[in-house]
């Protein structure tokens, strides 16, 4: 488990709105192409103004790259093409859907700078402001990170070299000249969603878990309600006389992607899916329909199990840790798979010694819309794999990203992880070997070194020491 840290960059929301304010300006130095002072017919209304989300921003921009015959659309200072001037900041007043073309002069007036670590796909890097002169700005759209140590990224810009519309691997900050990062001013960042353990699709995290007696049961998260923000104050909802003793592993995420977390278990050698059904239930409660999908199998070699969206897609899937010592990624591929069943078969596997992990739960750790890795090897030490989907291969799990040295988590007897305090990093829900049930706070935006959960932040009372299974 070699250290490896993510690059990973999450989709959010903005809405848009720009006036054009074009200035003449020569030719950056290097080739790259500026602004020139041509006026630009803005969009119709119905295409001004309107939401977008950064994936569109991205989409619009990539639209250049094949847009002429499949080819790129050419640079031109004096020329146009959809009705953006077809130079660097009519291209990116094009992917922003601005109204007009602004200039490397004027973009400052609709943007405000960022620190290089929040760059985010959508957002610039540019030479930009009345400090240029006009003569020697260029601005270039943000998509990714190329590699770990974010000393490049893949820009998509209008450049006077090659003399089109390119998507390139770029240096930090970028070939020459004085570039900084920029984000439009009304960029409305929602936070990537988590809907691991979400039952109640209120942006909290739930526990579901099966009982001593073999009895289903659930508790809301109460974060919103109770006095001292404590998330999880009573039991909400019960099965009387269910019985789910042949669950030996369970999990729960959006399986279905309708924003209520189902219900995914091993029950003997099958797999076993319970959507979610609380809108159409007639009691109102979860997962009283019965089965959804039942997949037959070797599946009671499956030790862990959890469901999270580790493709971004939002749609949960399916990461499994068999006791041969593999770790198996199935992509959930509800769209296309035959009669719509989620898991159509592996998508990653990864052979190792996964098999010895104590504990092992897959969440969104670092806010970024993919879920990550947190569990407890044999030692009893907690570490992570942070999704890496973004770079390299786009394999999601390449490497450990982070370890809290020393820790011991042996006589753990639960554990699950999910937003249980709905600020879109998750957390670690664990029975401990006293049987109180704790929340160890996600605290990678304070902690030394930015390494998450460094401490329990809240424990009940009672004994959780019977439950056989929780998620």
């Amino acid at each position: 488990m070699k250290s490896k840290k993510l690059i990973g960059l999450g989709i959010a929301a903005l809405a848009v709105l720009g006036l054009a304010h074009p200035v003449s300006a020569a030719p950056v130095a290097g080739g790259q192409g500026t602004d020139s002072g041509l006026a630009v017919s803005a969009l119709s209304a119905s295409a001004v103004n309107e939401a977008i989300t950064r994936a569109e921003v991205i989409d619009r921009a990539k639209s250049w790259l094949t847009a002429i015959n499949n080819g790129p659309v050419p640079y031109d200072m004096n020329g146009s093409f959809g009705g953006y001037r077809s130079d660097c900041s009519g291209f990116v007043s094009m992917a922003w859907k601005l109204g007009g073309s602004l200039t490397t002069v004027t973009i400052p007036g609709v943007s405000s700078r960022i620190a290089k670590d929040d760059l985010m796909p959508g957002d610039v890097l540019g030479n930009l402001g009345p400090g240029t002169g006009g003569a020697a700005g260029h601005v270039v759209l943000f998509e990714a990170w190329a590699n770990e140590a974010r000393t490049r990224y893949i820009g998509i810009e209008q450049a006077g070299s090659p003399g089109h519309t390119v998507r390139r691997e770029i240096p930090y900050p970028y070939f020459s000249g004085n570039y900084q990062p920029w984000r439009y001013n009304k960029i409305a960042d929602a936070r990537p969603v988590d809907r691991v353990s979400d039952i109640n699709s209120d942006g909290f995290g739930d526990l579901v878990g099966v009982d001593g007696n073999g009895e289903l049961f659930g508790y809301h998260n109460a974060s919103l309600v109770s006095g001292d923000r404590s998330p999880f104050t009573g039991e909400t909802w019960r099965y009387k006389g269910s019985n789910w003793s042949g669950i030996s592993t369970l999990a729960s995420g959006d399986v279905t992607g309708d924003g209520y977390a189902d219900l995914v278990g091993v029950e003997g050698n099958s797999l076993v899916v319970y959507g979610n059904g609380s809108v159409v239930n007639q009691d109102g409660k979860p997962f009283s329909g019965g089965e959804t999908f039942r997949y037959e199998g070797n599946w009671s070699n499956v030790s862990h199990l959890a469901i999270a969206d580790v493709t971004g897609d939002g749609w949960g899937d399916l990461v499994a840790v068999e006791r041969t010592g593999a770790m198996v990624v199935y992509a959930n591929g509800t769209k296309v798979n035959p009669g719509g069943k989620p898991f159509g078969g592996e998508t990653w596997r990864y052979n190792g010694s996964w098999g010895s992990v104590k504990q092992f739960g897959v969440s969104d750790v670092n806010r970024d819309g993919y879920g990550d890795i947190v569990a407890v090897d044999a030692n009893g030490e907690l570490f992570g794999y942070n999704n890496a989907s973004l770079i390299g291969d786009h394999r999601p799990f390449t490497g450990e990203t982070w370890r809290v040295r020393g820790s011991n988590w042996s006589g753990v007897k639960q554990f699950t992880v999910m937003d249980a305090t709905g600020d879109g990093f998750a957390d670690i829900v664990a029975v401990e070997p006293d049987g109180k049930l704790s929340m160890y706070g996600n605290g990678s935006l304070v902690n030394p070194g930015g390494v998450p959960f460094s401490g329990r932040t809240w424990m009940s009372v009672g004994d959780w020491s019977a439950v056989r299974t929780f998620a």
